[in-house]
């Protein structure tokens, strides 16, 4: 049995949050109060469900939505018409299924049908997040520009994708 998708509510939260959790090294924490505010302004925000359990969620906004980020407000600073992926997390237990890639060919389809040229997104380079590079060099991502995380020292690559807009 595959996931579905569907548009998360309230009650994914916990799961959210537990999902996040255990990759946060790489998609930074959250509290349940900065993942209320960031529903509550997101465009875009999915659950993964299967069997009764969310193994999975994508997080974007899109230009124009009041979401307090410095990487978002990067993005807004340089590019128009764009969804913003502040952070997609699959289960471990769901690896190999092909759910990340379930999710951003919802996203494109969502970015297409809302006429959003593009898909932005950062991942790390330093340290270097492997695994995010060839997923989103499979979508077409590149790399507009690099920006050092304050206080971290850690950076990250700032990625866009073109989307066929009519």
């Amino acid at each position: 049995m595959l996931p579905t998708l569907r548009d998360a509510t309230d009650a994914d939260f916990p799961e959210i949050l537990a999902l996040n959790a255990k990759v946060s090294q790489f998609t930074s924490p959250l509290a349940m109060d900065r993942l209320t505010s960031m529903h509550s302004v997101a465009s875009y925000c999915k659950v993964a469900s299967l069997d009764g359990d969310i193994v999975g969620f994508l997080i974007a906004m899109r230009m124009g939505d009041a979401y307090e980020n410095p990487n978002f407000k990067w993005f807004t600073a340089r590019h128009d018409l764009f969804v913003y992926v502040d952070r997609v997390v699959v289960s471990e237990a769901c690896a190999g299924m092909k759910l990340g890639s379930l999710f951003y060919r919802d996203l494109f389809e969502y970015a297409q049908a809302n006429d959003l040229a593009l898909v932005a997104c950062e991942y790390y380079i330093k340290p270097p997040n492997e695994r995010s590079r060839h997923f989103h060099n499979k979508f077409g991502f590149e790399q507009v520009g690099v920006r050092v995380i304050e206080g971290t020292g850690n950076e990250v690559s700032m990625q866009v994708a073109t989307v066929a807009v009519g």
